[in-house]
């Protein structure tokens, strides 16, 4: 899982989730992934209104997107006679889609631009478009697994001093250029905070929270606009205090609000793949856009919309026809054929 943002190929998805999977769940990861296409899909000559609109979001998509981790990781966590093969399931689920659709990826860019090939390599270490937060998710479980291993999560006092600690040292160690690190380093807490949503529930889930966290939101989001608007002066940057702070409390808010919204829990269940995906999509898009331009008076609307649209279709298709085969579904889904049990597989289809 990867969200642990990560959703099951379709053909491993009747095996491997139950059918009382949580739908609200599931449209969260929908919200978060279509404001990851959307994102993608605004190019630096769009109108301001499309660049405000992204910068309006900015503090809750990547927040949300790894707080659904951590949340999804709490229900399964590492046990301390496991974690080998825990880091072992989440490489095959996290470094194979991300060293092969990279890949793909960037060569299939470079084609198309003429660009050199020459730095391919740099890639698979200072990070390259989407694929930075694999990497970042990456050494997150590494560090959950050690800290799970010394017992460190157990409390919420402890989790809240960590969600605080790596807050401060994201503000305000300066930025290594290297984009697996430095996601890393803005990505830990919320998927810590995530993980106390689900481990900790109870504590959380009173009124006092609730009307703190809502508290929260609403000024931050108040001053965030302000602070665009010149007003007044505040860093602004998803790295900084206030993107810290509401984007924390906007988590709790979506995470205590959630509800079944049938389209965007559809879209969840392809998450993972509309995550890895949707560049070839929207590149397509803005293609097919530029080529029926003459046919309508130029806005930008309608290669927005294309680009989201092709961006979705394409990921969704992807899974299904790398589903088809083992070796694809492996590669570039991450995902190991099950083996096949029959004598289990007779009792299930008996009803035993």
């Amino acid at each position: 899982m990867i969200f642990t943002a990560v959703s099951e190929s379709q053909s491993s998805r009747k095996k491997l989730i139950p059918k009382d999977r949580d739908l609200s769940l599931e449209t969260l990861r929908g919200i978060a992934i279509l404001l990851v296409v959307m994102l993608h899909s605004v190019n630096s000559d769009a109108g301001d209104s499309y660049h405000y609109f992204t910068f309006s979001f900015a503090y809750l998509m990547m927040p949300l997107f790894t707080a659904i981790s951590g949340y999804v990781y709490a229900f399964r966590p590492v046990q301390p006679d496991n974690w080998k093969n825990f880091l072992v399931i989440k490489t095959q689920r996290i470094l194979l889609p991300l060293i092969s659709v990279s890949t793909v990826q960037y060569f299939v860019s470079a084609l198309l631009a003429g660009h050199s090939i020459s730095g391919w390599w740099k890639i698979y270490i200072f990070g390259y478009a989407q694929f930075w937060f694999l990497q970042s998710l990456a050494l997150v479980f590494l560090t959950i697994a050690a800290l799970e291993r010394f017992r460190a999560l157990n409390s919420l006092n402890v989790m809240l001093m960590l969600i605080v600690l790596t807050s401060l040292v994201r503000i305000f160690v300066p930025e290594l250029n290297i984009e697996a690190l430095d996601g890393f380093l803005y990505i830990l807490p919320y998927f810590l905070w995530g993980c106390s949503l689900r481990r900790f529930s109870a504590q959380l889930q009173n009124r006092v929270v609730i009307l703190m966290m809502t508290g929260t939101a609403v000024v931050g989001i108040f001053m965030q606009h302000l602070a665009k608007g010149g007003i007044f002066e505040i860093r602004l940057d998803t790295n900084g205090p206030l993107a810290s702070v509401v984007g924390l409390a906007l988590v709790y808010i979506f995470f205590r609000w959630r509800r079944n919204v049938t389209p965007l829990s559809f879209l969840g269940k392809y998450s993972y793949s509309i995550y890895l995906f949707h560049a070839f999509g929207v590149s397509a898009g803005e293609r097919l856009t530029r080529l029926i331009s003459p046919l309508y008076s130029y806005s930008y609307w309608p290669q927005f919309v294309m680009k989201i649209l092709c961006g979705v279709v394409f990921a969704i298709c992807a899974e299904k026809v790398l589903s088809k085969m083992s070796l694809t579904q492996f590669v570039f889904l991450g995902i190991k054929p099950k083996r096949h049990h029959p004598e289990i597989d007779s009792a299930v289809s008996e009803g035993k």
